[in-house]
């Protein structure tokens, strides 16, 4: 799990960071804590797929409620507000904030703030970091169709735009679900969610591209296309 501790006060990212520790511990799974200590880098915490943002309210240069805003603007990460009062709670609420929890920061508070994580109707978006030029940029998988390899690049077509970037197939491949995602052939990844019909030899997606897979892994690419139809009807009763 991804966390990202947004705060100004050493003393408390000390304590949050022992408590979100401690409550790892106990329950057994790894998390990644990243810490920053203004809003300046806010393009890179957004580039980077955070699973929880700990946000305080009063920055040194920056009021956490707009920080917050901005963040809106892009995804639907988890944010939980730190603050040492009750008067921004109204504006937590607008922002959609997980939880508003007050200082001194406790291990009761952390408790709540995973059941509510547990509950949160709204996960952040998954997104995978790419190359493009010379820096990375990151995109919502969901957005991804497929992916197809060009010479030493890699296409990447999504709802709006084709992408060129110069990670391999096999760098973007290890990054997504591959319950989600499928490799028909060693030039292409290609998302299930997109398949329109999978016919002998050749996948038709719904913008009508078609591409052909590999004699190799054919029923293994068609069981889990249909896996993948059985879990969506289970999930939302579509399996459009």
């Amino acid at each position: 799990m991804n966390v990202c501790i947004l705060e100004d006060a050493k003393k408390d990212i000390i304590e949050l960071q022992k408590c979100l520790e401690n409550y790892a511990q106990r329950n057994q799974f790894q998390l990644q804590i990243d810490v920053f200590y203004n809003a300046n880098n806010l393009s890179e915490i957004l580039n980077r797929n955070y699973d929880l943002i700990f946000l305080d309210i009063y920055l040194n240069e920056d009021n956490g409620i707009e920080v917050a805003k901005k963040i809106r603007e892009y995804q639907d990460v988890a944010i939980v507000f730190l603050t040492s009062s009750k008067d921004f709670a109204l504006e937590a609420f607008q922002v959609q904030a997980l939880h508003y929890i007050l200082k001194p920061i406790d291990e009761a508070q952390i408790e709540e703030v995973f059941q509510r994580y547990s509950a949160y109707p709204h996960k952040a978006k998954e997104f995978i970091k790419v190359k493009v030029g010379h820096s990375d940029i990151s995109i919502p998988v969901d957005d991804i169709l497929y992916i197809e390899k060009d010479l030493k690049a890699a296409l990447i077509h999504t709802n709006q735009e084709c992408i060129r970037s110069y990670s391999t197939l096999e760098m973007l491949y290890e990054q997504l679900n591959h319950s989600l995602f499928t490799r028909p052939q060693r030039s292409f990844i290609v998302n299930y969610g997109y398949i329109k019909e999978i016919k002998t030899n050749i996948i038709i997606l719904k913008n009508k591209v078609e591409i052909s897979m590999s004699r190799k892994i054919r029923s293994e690419i068609k069981n889990g296309y249909y896996e993948y139809k059985f879990k969506k009807v289970r999930s939302d009763g579509n399996a459009n």
